[in-house]
């Protein structure tokens, strides 16, 4: 034994054991390093199973994604379908015009002619700069395929407010960017009369609300299959498709033309509907100032 070396001694009845200090340490330093790499192992294999799960889970998530766009796609083909084949209905029931009578021009009033311009889809949606797409056959700006467009594209900065164009109540309103039109409003007018307004920022009524003329529906945007921002503005009447800016430059002045351009609407019938209307409310009114 060296001189500097400790020698530590445990003694009992039976037995008498003696410990070298460094034999003592060099065994207690390989205890801890094992320790310490058994720890290290199990903490590599635990990591080793949670990148697994993490990476099983990324996987799953990645695969829920596919899934949630595979759904929009086929909800966008849904939509457009339901679009073709309204268009399809539309254009099939065009062939049948209804000349308006000159004698029915001559009968209305200007009362009459004031309640049509607030009942029926009139003037413009919203200011736009010019329009970029008119009413009829073009070559789809996305699918480059001859289709029918059922409305008419107005071009306008991202965020221009858009109005009712007559009074109604709002039969539809899709906050989500989905389909061809994307986030889109239709307005329940009367007499038959409605109209859609596509490819918004957002909405600003709900389903079952009631507009008047003139009222903020939503602001103009770029959402679904846009090539930039504008609003597309479409008018139908007994799901049959019409040309919006015959009711665009609708106003007091040229107030017959629409009648004459836009043959699709039996005319007679609603003027008759509507002087039959005023009369009664006429007599009503008449009524009441006599009780009073």
């Amino acid at each position: 034994m060296k001189k500097d070396e400790i020698v530590i001694t445990f003694s009992n009845m039976s037995n008498t054991k003696s410990y070298n200090l460094n034999t003592f340490i060099q065994k207690f330093i390989i205890y801890v390093a094992s320790f310490i790499i058994v720890i290290l192992v199990s903490v590599f294999f635990f990591l080793s199973y949670l990148n697994n799960k993490v990476d099983d889970l990324t996987k799953q998530n990645k695969l829920q994604k596919l899934k949630i766009i595979e759904k929009r796609k086929e909800l966008a083909k849904l939509d457009d379908t339901l679009e073709d084949l309204k268009t399809i209905v539309g254009i099939k029931t065009d062939d049948i015009e209804h000349l308006i009578e000159e004698a029915t021009l001559k009968k209305l009033s200007i009362s009459q002619k004031h309640l049509m311009l607030a009942v029926i889809p009139s003037g413009k949606p919203m200011q736009y700069e010019i329009i970029s797409s008119a009413f009829g056959f073009r070559i789809h700006p996305k699918s480059k395929t001859r289709k029918f467009h059922k409305g008419i594209d107005l071009k306008a900065p991202s965020n221009t407010p858009i109005y009712a164009t007559a009074d109604g109540v709002i039969k539809y309103v899709q906050n989500k960017n989905i389909g061809g039109y994307g986030r889109r409003i239709i307005i329940l007018h009367n007499y038959g009369f409605e109209t859609a307004f596509g490819h918004l920022r957002r909405a600003s009524v709900k389903v079952g609300d009631f507009v008047k003329k003139g009222d903020l529906i939503g602001f103009s945007g770029n959402s679904g299959r846009s090539t930039g921002p504008h609003l597309h503005y479409e008018i139908l009447h007994a799901k049959r498709v019409l040309n919006p800016y015959n009711f665009i430059v609708w106003n007091i002045d040229n107030y017959e033309n629409l009648f004459r351009k836009e043959r699709k609407v039996k005319w007679d019938s609603l003027i008759g509907i509507l002087d039959r209307q005023n009369k009664m409310a006429n007599i009503i009114t008449s009524q009441t100032n006599t009780l009073q």
